[in-house]
């Protein structure tokens, strides 16, 4: 390509994204219909010219124009959005009541949790809702793809709207799974006597994990179950969980040193949702579960407890009780779905 001809695309660029600044003040100038929303789909539609222009002083100046009226559109859809309520529907909530008295009706706790860990249909199956959400993809979810923030503001995703639209699906589900899983666990707490000396009992019943990694889950049960420092318990259970599940996947056999631009060196990977959806990974876990995980700790459609508290983004807020259980209940998963073997290794067991 000539030189002359790489100059003239990027010209191009450059003008284009200019007609959308141009749109971008116009839209803020509008006293009356003026929408943030436009705003940031204008100044978001700019900063993909500028970058692919390469304008490193526009790209700067166009993300921070970006991000601010992304959070101001949040707040301005919140404010014009009328007021409305609804009730769940009784065969849903039924279902959920069927799912938290089962769970906690066996006469000792370690039943009760083990039965809990085993049951498959708190763990949404993936390839199913993969496959409804690529057969019935909506133009609507096409266009939120490109508005979509987190709770910080972010823009989520604006590349792949059939995976936007799965995960839409995957969050709804889940959010149904979590709130029975809470229910069950304050269930517990009130008729098993569910503390920090019974998990930790329970814990050290199933013999799968070392010393130090039981001796920083019995400061996050202490702070959870005693003192109520759910901060604390948060911080703690999230890389432990996440040391736990790359300890075990080595002993079973699972390829876990990082690599460093190709060099083999002598540190464990960092699990995100890359590795952690891979198929050495869900060969040997399920790829269900590992969605799970994904969800729940890395992926940005999900709370992804694990990658805040490790950037120290994680709201005091969101450090709640509901926090603390869904990592509990991903740990006693992880105890029922591997089982110790003669020859002293560990091996997963199915999902039943």
């Amino acid at each position: 390509m000539s030189k002359t001809s790489v100059e003239g695309k990027k010209d191009r660029l450059l003008r284009l994204g200019r007609e959308q600044e141009v749109r971008l003040k116009e839209e803020l100038s509008s006293q009356e219909n003026r929408s943030y929303a436009r705003a940031a789909a204008y100044a978001n539609a700019a900063l993909r010219y500028y970058t692919a222009a390469g304008d490193s002083k526009k790209i700067k100046e166009l993300k921070a124009k970006a991000l601010k009226y992304r959070q101001l559109s949040a707040s301005e859809l919140t404010q014009t959005l009328p007021l409305i309520s609804a009730d769940i529907q009784k065969v849903v909530n039924d279902e959920i009541c069927l799912v938290i008295k089962k769970c906690t009706s066996f006469d000792t706790l370690n039943e009760c949790l083990d039965y809990l860990a085993r049951l498959s249909r708190l763990v949404p199956n993936y390839g199913e809702i993969a496959k409804h959400a690529s057969e019935h993809l909506p133009l609507t979810s096409i266009i939120a793809n490109h508005t979509v923030i987190d709770g910080e503001g972010h823009l989520i995703s604006d590349d792949d709207e059939e995976n936007y639209w799965t995960y839409h699906h995957y969050d709804l589900e889940m959010q149904v799974y979590i709130y029975e899983i809470a229910g069950v666990f304050q269930k517990l707490r009130l008729e098993k006597d569910l503390n920090n000396v019974t998990m930790m009992d329970y814990v050290l019943s199933k013999g799968i994990l070392g010393s130090e990694e039981c001796v920083k889950l019995q400061s996050a049960f202490v702070n959870h179950f005693i003192v109520g420092d759910n901060i604390a318990a948060v911080h703690i259970l999230s890389p432990t969980i996440e040391g736990l599940i790359i300890s075990l996947s080595r002993r079973l056999g699972i390829d876990v040193v990082a690599q460093d631009r190709g060099r083999i060196t002598s540190r464990d990977i960092s699990l995100g949702t890359n590795n952690i959806t891979s198929e050495s990974f869900t060969n040997v876990w399920g790829e269900n579960f590992c969605r799970m995980i994904d969800y729940l700790l890395y992926n940005n459609f999900g709370p992804k407890l694990r990658h805040r508290t490790a950037h120290g983004s994680i709201s005091i807020k969101e450090c709640n009780d509901t926090s603390v259980v869904i990592l509990l209940y991903i740990l006693i998963k992880i105890l029922n779905l591997v089982r110790i073997t003669k020859t002293s290794t560990s091996e997963p067991q199915d999902d039943k």
